[in-house]
């Protein structure tokens, strides 16, 4: 039996924002199928990617993996 892996933005806004990305132009909507797959990623391996530190300001809690 695997544990169930859910992958959440930390705040709603961040969420939202991340959304609109899918309505916008061809830029936005590539860079939204990105963080989309990096999700997906995320949800089937966890451990993939790379190890940002928390003392790192830029994207400081955008994503968590739980």
């Amino acid at each position: 039996m695997t544990k169930a892996i859910s992958v959440a933005f930390i705040s709603q806004k961040i969420k939202e924002e991340w959304e609109a990305l899918q309505k916008g132009k061809f830029q936005d909507r590539q860079l939204y199928e990105f963080i989309k797959r990096a999700i997906d990623d995320l949800k089937s391996n966890p451990t993939c990617g790379i190890k940002i530190s928390f003392s790192t300001h830029v994207f400081h809690g955008w994503l968590t993996a739980r």
